[in-house]
């Protein structure tokens, strides 16, 4: 019994959960009445499973980084491509990943003083007036997914606005 407990407590002290998990185990299988080995199965079980609840979101930050640098990726291939609203649309779509990023922002700036110098700021702001029109319509129609695209639409017209 005294060995299994020093095995999993040698274990356990170096993380080896394994290890740990299969010495207490031994320990309860030969006293199955002593507290102390139940105790150390369930700090076992709960460090198994935080090191798998990090495992998993250090997965899904890695995935959002992807995630992010792709969108990034085709802002800049289309801006390079002067397809302004696909370029919008990418960087809009990093920022929704992650939003405090300053690259999509100022990208998105560049682009609206683009298209500003050439549609003019009267048709710009018709353009923003009716994406609020469509997405308003769409919210009040409970078609959240269209309202969220209308105001995100109208966000790449004016970003600085609150509103959308």
């Amino acid at each position: 019994y005294n060995a299994a407990i020093a095995k999993g407590d040698n274990a356990l002290s170096a993380k080896d959960y394994v290890t740990a998990k299969a010495g207490y185990s031994e320990a309860l299988a030969l006293k199955a009445s002593e507290q102390y080995p139940k105790d150390k199965l369930a700090e076992v079980d709960k460090a198994l499973a935080d090191a798998a609840a990090e495992k998993d979101r250090l997965a899904k930050e890695k995935e959002l980084e992807s995630e992010y640098k792709a969108a990034v990726a085709k802002g800049d291939a289309a801006l390079k491509l002067k397809t302004y609203d696909a370029a919008k649309a990418a960087y809009n779509e990093a920022l929704g990943l992650k939003s405090s990023e300053q690259y999509p922002k100022d990208k998105i700036a560049e682009i609206d003083a683009l298209i500003a110098k050439e549609m003019g700021a009267k048709e710009l702001d018709e353009k923003y007036k009716g994406a609020i029109a469509k997405a308003d319509a769409a919210l009040n129609l409970k078609s959240y997914d269209e309202a969220k695209s209308g105001y995100t639409e109208a966000l790449g017209f004016k970003p600085g606005e609150a509103y959308p």
